[in-house]
């Protein structure tokens, strides 16, 4: 009897000693890397971050997997002893983005209260030109010999003025407001409309191209869609392609 109540004691100490011996994962600063308004000149973004383990039994990463291509995370070593850490050496592409930019890491491990961890990349690009509603003018669905007007708001976000130097179209027979020498005030806007009216029913495929005197977007380019409807049948254009600020 004694015997058995002695095994069943180790039997119960055991068991009390192993459901408080695990690892516990953190990552340095929290679940989010912030790092504040940047430029797209400062791309690729870069940091080194730590993830310690916390608890009392070794904490194993079994997966680091960025949510998108822009990111890659290589992680230093996949076994952290308990007080120990690894790091990940962090690069976040920017892209051609403006604004709030969040991207995702997430972390699998055998941390039992913390895996998978969604890691968040954060930061707040801020950009000379912004484009309302978006860096494209669509023109929807047309009519044969009926002009079509749509528009772009560019809008200044720095403190200087910005001026627009040589202006291109494509198609030609378009007809755009934007000229040479416009400028843009100081935290101010204009507005680029462009009016077309189609010939035959092919889709309209196009773009507005100019320069800045800003060092920071020296060439830009608005894509131009549009479809014609020729009262038989519908063509759509091609998807529109990944939209660029700055080439």
């Amino acid at each position: 009897m004694i015997r058995f109540i002695t095994i069943l004691l180790l039997s119960l100490g055991l068991l009390w000693t192993n459901s408080f011996s695990q690892p516990k994962l953190e990552m340095e600063g929290g679940k989010v890397y912030d790092w504040g308004d940047v430029k797209l000149k400062d791309s690729p973004l870069k940091a080194k971050i730590k993830i310690y383990n916390k608890g009392n039994e070794k904490l194993k990463i079994y997966k680091v997997k960025p949510a998108c291509g822009c990111t890659t995370a290589p992680l230093d070593k996949e076994e952290i002893e308990p007080g120990d850490y690894a790091t990940l050496d962090v690069t976040l592409n920017l892209g051609n983005h403006s604004g709030l930019f969040i991207r995702h890491i997430n972390i699998t491990s055998n941390a039992p209260d913390n895996s998978p961890l969604n890691y968040q990349l954060k930061c707040n690009i801020i950009v000379p030109i912004k484009y309302f509603p978006s860096q494209y003018i669509s023109f929807g669905m047309m009519e044969l010999n009926k002009e079509a007007t749509a528009k772009v708001v560019l809008t200044n976000s720095t403190d200087t003025t910005i001026t627009i130097k040589n202006v291109i179209f494509s198609p030609e027979n378009m007809i755009v407001n934007l000229k040479n020498d416009t400028q843009i005030p100081p935290k101010g806007s204009i507005d680029v409309e462009a009016k077309y009216l189609p010939k035959s029913s092919e889709p309209v495929i196009g773009w507005i191209r100019f320069q800045t005197d800003n060092p920071e977007i020296t060439e830009a380019e608005i894509t131009i869609r549009g479809i014609v409807k020729d009262g038989s049948m519908d063509i759509a254009p091609p998807p529109l392609p990944h939209q660029s600020g700055k080439k």
